[in-house]
């Protein structure tokens, strides 16, 4: 009953559903499901450790002409955590993580942060991690370049009202991004606290309580952004 909006955009067929997404012999970690899911993994011996995630392996494969690009080819926003969904099989530094709602500020952040690099670099293994490290951090301040263009370039439109979360807030970001004409592939946008336990559901009404609560959030989140696209032909 929640999933209204996400009616409305399955009659517009802009909505599929994926069934079966789980693994055989399942452990019953939530930690380990979840690097399956975002590896791609199955729980077998042969993919139960897979070092890169699906999206890192499908942007390397599908755009690998823009792997030096001055956009990252992954975002992350709403978590502090790096997901492992976006590590590539060769490390590139295709992603960035914005964590928090404030990228208009993260060029000026970023820029400097590292200070001046070594004058001379040892021909070892620690010189080959330094290089590493000032590559890494010269395509940061890349991205932070192109990320700050297009968030300030970027509107959001008038007549759509998000809800007031942070899922909401991620995706306004996004249609910023989008608006501002960031190149960015795949953008990962994070809502939690799916762990409900005993608080799931109300006992006097199945259809009420945290879980519903969680789902209105995603439904009212994805359907005010996919207005915001329409608004601005950008869907």
């Amino acid at each position: 009953p929640a999933l209204t909006g996400f009616k409305s955009l399955y009659d517009r067929g802009l909505m599929r559903v994926v069934q079966g997404v789980g693994y055989p012999s399942q452990d019953k970690s939530h930690f380990k499901s979840t690097d399956l899911w975002l590896t791609g993994g199955d729980g077998t011996s042969a993919n139960n450790n897979i070092d890169s995630g699906w999206i890192g392996r499908f942007l390397e494969n599908y755009y690998s002409n823009f792997l030096t690009a001055s956009f990252p080819l992954g975002i992350q926003l709403g978590s502090s955590d790096n997901s492992l969904g976006f590590h590539g099989e060769v490390e590139h530094g295709m992603s960035i993580n914005i964590n928090g709602q404030d990228p208009a500020g993260f060029y000026s952040v970023l820029n400097g942060l590292g200070g001046a690099p070594p004058t001379s670099i040892p021909n070892s293994e620690y010189g080959d991690l330094i290089r590493f490290i000032l590559a890494s951090d010269a395509e940061t301040n890349l991205y932070a370049q192109s990320i700050s263009t297009a968030f300030s370039r970027g509107i959001n439109s008038a007549g759509v009202t998000y809800p007031s979360t942070s899922l909401a807030n991620q995706l306004k970001t996004v249609a910023k991004f989008i608006s501002g004409g960031l190149k960015t592939k795949v953008y990962l946008v994070k809502i939690g606290g799916f762990d409900t336990h005993d608080t799931q559901v109300e006992d006097s009404d199945h259809t009420k309580g945290n879980h519903a609560m969680l789902l209105k959030d995603l439904n009212d989140s994805v359907t005010a952004f996919i207005k915001n696209l329409d608004a601005m032909n950008k869907s």
